[in-house]
């Protein structure tokens, strides 16, 4: 049986460091978001600090161990990549986890901010297991 690639899992499994680089900009900017802009709006989106700060600490580590392995460019790639897309994936059961525990106390852009971007890690993190995956398999 034959497995067609798509384009996007083709070009990062050429370019796997350039995924690493993506993967951590866009934790770092979560982290910036959750540690300035969403407690300065706490009004706004209702999640109290000490679960933006916690969900910001997570957004730092998982962005460092990006930025390590686009920096470090490990031969051996795949295992790093599979295991940042289930950091990520994690990281999105972790949040969801609070959007539903916390569902009576946030407003809907609240609760709308962190489905979009547990939807964005999401496929971030589809691509990863792809990417990574191709890699062994293939």
């Amino acid at each position: 049986m034959i497995k067609k690639t798509t384009p996007i899992i083709s070009y990062f499994k050429k370019q796997p460091r350039l995924l690493f680089l993506i993967d951590g900009i866009g934790a770092l900017t979560s982290a910036l978001l959750l540690i300035v802009v969403l407690p300065s709006f706490e009004e706004i989106f209702e999640m109290p600090q000490p679960m933006l700060y916690m969900l910001a600490c997570i957004a730092l580590f998982l962005g460092s161990y990006s930025f390590c392995c686009f920096y470090l460019s490990p031969k051996n790639w795949p295992p790093y990549m599979l295991a940042i897309a289930v950091a990520n994936f994690i990281y999105c059961l972790v949040t969801l986890s609070l959007v539903f525990y916390f569902f009576e106390a946030l407003t809907s852009l609240g609760i709308t901010y962190f489905i979009v971007e547990c939807f964005i890690i999401g496929i971030l993190s589809g691509i990863e297991i792809k990417v990574g995956m191709s890699e062994k398999v293939g």
